[in-house]
């Protein structure tokens, strides 16, 4: 994930990579599910805006990604995002 260290209080673009995401992959930021880009290729890329509703506090937030047409499948291993004050 990259960044996986931001400022609190702005929108943030957030890029994850991995293999095997579907093409209805969003990330799920805490218990909020936000939708983004998929780029093919190898590895995989999605380009997710992260509100600043999100980011408005400092602290550590887990950051996975979920299928959004099946969400019965298990998310991806998790990630840590760093919010600074």
């Amino acid at each position: 994930m990259s960044p996986s260290e931001v400022r609190a209080g702005g929108e943030v673009i957030v890029t994850l990579r991995g293999v095997n995401l579907a093409t209805s992959s969003t990330i799920r930021i805490g218990n909020t599910v936000v939708r983004g880009t998929l780029t093919e290729g190898s590895p995989q890329s999605l380009r997710v805006a992260v509100p600043a509703r999100l980011l408005s506090t400092a602290g550590v937030m887990v950051v996975d990604v979920v299928d959004a047409d099946a969400l019965a499948e298990p998310p991806s291993n998790y990630l840590l995002l760093t919010i600074q004050p």
